[in-house]
């Protein structure tokens, strides 16, 4: 019975946990037409993903609270209701501001699952254990990486961009059941009480006090917005730059899923060994390297698939090496108040996703060279703030 039950929470946790990333980049490969479609520009149409995720980023610090109230499992079912609305208004939208503006509604309703799977996770997991199990389950999660694009090129290519959010809408409400009707609450030390504004304050100044917490953020902070800038670019680098068809671009993403998921496995398998520092040192480096290997790319070839997607799984197989350690390195500490801990700490990295993809709508993203830029700095960066910032973590791994 209660590995049964532990079953039902993975299954759930992977379930809300993939939901947001579906629907980000499930119409990924329908850009261009969306741009052709509704008469905008290429930024305009890159800006439906910017607004969707200040939706989701934004409300995180709602849901993270609201769920110290009332619990995990109700807030997730009010704020898949609000995106089954948005959905439902991305369908129906005609114009590109019409489909910016059902993005957003449709983000802030996902913000309730973009915040809580993480706070299901610590419910169930800490430590260590915490950062192995979250390899394992990126490599399960992974999968939306690679179908969810895989799906929205032959949505794209032989029904139109319309189709993929008919295929959303329907999904949505199938997680939304499962969780109403087949979750058992994970949170125990939630109440009423907890809404105060007193506690609210006390809960996030705690976590905003702390460099450790705040370290990790920061880190994921730029480590999200260059992978960000990844599903934002490569999409219109490939298909409008490289004129690739929709459908090979969902083959493509395979690879790159592919190199996530090999990522993953190898975090898990090296944690207990080299511990999270030098990991997630490891993941930096790859990072820049991808993005030099990238800008060479150019410079010798100009706009080319090879020269292009190579890198980017180079990339993508850094990152897998970053995400699940700082989450394990941010929460371990803060499990009497993780509904607090994930939605701060997911709204600072999609802000990440935000800041980068909206300025990559104003530059030229026909040309990989501002995306590759993105990967060298947010590298460097991120490395150099998690040494200045964890220092005394650094040298206890």
């Amino acid at each position: 019975m209660v590995k049964k039950h532990s079953l039902l929470i993975l299954l759930v946790i992977i379930l809300v946990g993939t939901l947001t990333q579906i629907s980000t980049d499930i119409y990924t490969p329908s850009l261009p037409s969306i741009t052709h479609l509704l008469r905008g520009s290429l930024g305009q149409a890159q800006l439906t993903m910017t607004w969707f995720m200040f939706g989701i980023a934004i409300t995180n610090l709602l849901y993270g609270p609201l769920s110290e109230g009332i619990g995990r499992r109700w807030t997730i079912v009010i704020g898949n209701s609000l995106a089954i609305i948005g959905t439902l208004l991305c369908l129906t939208a005609h114009s590109i501001h019409a489909l910016q503006e059902a993005r957003l509604v449709q983000g802030l309703g996902l913000g309730a699952s973009a915040a809580l799977w993480r706070s299901i996770f610590r419910d169930t997991y800490s430590g260590k254990e915490m950062a192995k199990m979250g390899s394992y389950l990126t490599n399960v999660i992974i999968l939306s990486v690679i179908i969810a694009p895989f799906l929205g090129g032959y949505f794209e290519q032989y029904l139109g961009w319309r189709s993929t959010f008919v295929f959303l809408f329907i999904w949505t409400i199938l997680v939304t059941i499962i969780v109403l009707f087949f979750f058992k609450e994970t949170g125990q030390h939630f109440g009423k009480h907890r809404l105060s504004l007193p506690f609210m304050c006390k809960a996030y100044g705690e976590l905003l006090s702390s460099r450790v917490f705040m370290g990790f953020s920061l880190c994921v902070f730029l480590s999200y917005g260059s992978l960000f800038a990844w599903m934002t670019a490569g999409p219109v680098v490939l298909i409008h730059g490289a004129h690739i068809k929709p459908v090979l671009f969902g083959y493509l993403m395979i690879l790159t899923g592919i190199a996530m998921a090999l990522g993953g496995f190898a975090n898990a398998k090296l944690v207990h060994k080299f511990g999270t520092a030098k990991l997630m040192t490891f993941g930096w480096s790859l990072m820049a390297l991808a993005g030099a290997l990238t800008l060479c790319g150019k410079i010798l070839f100009g706009i080319n698939v090879y020269d292009i997607i190579i890198p980017a799984m180079l990339f993508i197989f850094g990152t897998s090496f970053i995400f699940s350690n700082a989450v394990a390195g941010a929460f371990t500490p803060f499990g009497h108040i993780a509904g607090y801990a994930g939605s701060l700490y997911a709204c600072i990295q999609l802000l990440g996703g935000v800041v980068f993809s909206a300025y990559l709508s104003h530059l030229n993203t026909s040309s990989q060279a501002p995306m590759a830029w993105m990967f060298i700095i947010s590298g460097v960066t991120a490395f150099l703030a998690y040494r200045f910032m964890l220092k005394k973590h650094v040298a206890e791994q």
